[in-house]
């Protein structure tokens, strides 16, 4: 290539891609990205390099905030059981009941003990709905470290204390990011102070009210508050057959009793819901087997009455009040066999739609309070050392860009 050839492609490029002005350093790590040839190692490190200091100031930052995260966190009693529950769908189990049942002379379907009923993944949602924490809360714990038996509603609304790592985060969040909201709030209480209409009893906090034709529960802010607390508290994870429950709680005593409330409740409401569809099918057909039964006798106690009236006089017209006698008291007794045998069959659906539910681990007093993990240490300041690099490409990007739009103006 010639000179001339040369000097033309480097005006060129100036005129594609302005120089920056006189007396400014050059930003080479920037304008190799905006040609074609390779970034070497070297290039990438050497702005991390140069702003090494305020990678390590911010690494720091990041270092001290982990510790903090650390050092503050609540300490909670962890407690925890584990429920076994058997398989749903036992095809070989079915269909030895069915050969009993055909011994006997009872069909049972072929659909008996197809898997039904509730989901583990729904088992979260049930823990969390309002009418299962109503109970939960308003159950009597014994917190040793108080010396007294006190419901979670009145713990967390009257005794319990925040954490100090809550309280600090939630505070920087107001006068900070939240700043426009929490002047709102404050300036709307100045001119509309909330009246605490049920004072302190604990019964009172939920109440239960009637609206036209439909029940509406009010939630006050105390049980808003106390149901808040207590839905970050449990866990449940279902693993297979196994169902997990974890409960945390600032006091052991409670945390255990807790997770027994929450695991006999968990296995009621399961097991009434998974029969409660054959419950109401067998009260159903118990009362139609009474009615059959009645119907029955009172057609059993007409054909003896009338063949005593008319033994040894039967006339044609008796004959014929027999047989329809006959006819009737056979075909009750038809109706009351089949109903017979669909009682049975209610009876062991019954039996297979309710879930076994069996303790495979009692919940254990724990010991020793559970915090935060160690690592989330490392991981602010991982965390911290990714900012402080993205702060150095950011910042020399922001300078690159000012200047050639500088240039251009120029």
């Amino acid at each position: 290539m010639s000179n001339s050839d040369s000097i033309e492609t480097e005006s060129n490029y100036d005129k594609d891609f302005p120089q920056e002005s006189k007396g400014k350093p050059q930003i080479d790590f920037i304008k190799d990205l905006r040609t074609d040839k390779d970034i070497s190692l070297q290039e990438l490190i050497t702005p991390i390099w140069r702003g090494r200091y305020k990678v390590l100031s911010i690494s720091i930052f990041f270092f001290i905030w982990g510790v903090f995260h650390y050092a503050a966190s609540p300490k909670e009693y962890v407690s925890y059981t584990k429920l076994l529950q058997e398989a749903q769908n036992q095809p070989a189990a079915n269909q030895g009941l069915r050969m009993l049942g055909q011994l006997g002379g009872i069909n049972i379907g072929q659909g008996m003990g197809m898997e039904r009923g509730l989901s583990p993944e729904l088992y979260p949602e049930i823990i969390e709905s309002t009418d299962f924490l109503q109970e939960l809360l308003l159950q009597p714990l014994e917190f040793s470290t108080l010396g007294q038996e006190l419901t979670l509603l009145e713990f967390f609304n009257y005794h319990y204390k925040e954490p100090f790592r809550e309280r600090f985060y939630r505070g920087v969040g107001n006068y900070t990011v939240r700043l426009p909201l929490t002047l709102y709030k404050n300036l709307r209480g100045l001119f509309n102070r909330p009246v605490d209409e049920f004072g302190g009893n604990s019964e009172q906090i939920l109440e239960n009210v009637t609206l036209t034709d439909r029940e509406v529960l009010i939630l006050t802010p105390q049980f808003r508050y106390a149901k808040s607390q207590v839905e970050s508290r449990i866990d449940l994870e279902p693993d297979g057959l196994i169902l997990i429950v974890e409960t945390r709680l600032s006091d052991p005593m409670a945390a255990s009793q807790f997770n027994l409330i929450i695991a006999d409740r968990m296995r009621e409401y399961i097991v009434n819901y998974q029969n409660e569809k054959s419950r109401l099918n067998l009260q159903f057909v118990e009362k139609l087997y009474e009615e059959a039964r009645a119907r029955y006798q009172r057609s059993q106690e007409e054909l003896a009455l009338f063949t005593d009236r008319n033994q040894g006089n039967l006339t044609a017209t008796a004959a014929l009040e027999l047989d329809r006698l006959q006819d009737q008291r056979d075909l009750t007794f038809q109706l009351y066999s089949s109903i017979s045998q669909r009682l049975e069959e209610a009876r062991i659906r019954v039996q297979e739609d309710t879930p076994i539910f069996t303790t495979f681990q009692r919940p254990i007093l724990p010991t020793t309070p559970e915090s935060s993990s160690f690592l989330v240490i490392p991981v602010f300041l991982l965390f911290g050392i990714f900012i402080g690099v993205m702060w150095i490409f950011t910042e020399k990007t922001y300078h690159f860009l000012r200047e050639q739009v500088i240039s251009i103006e120029d």
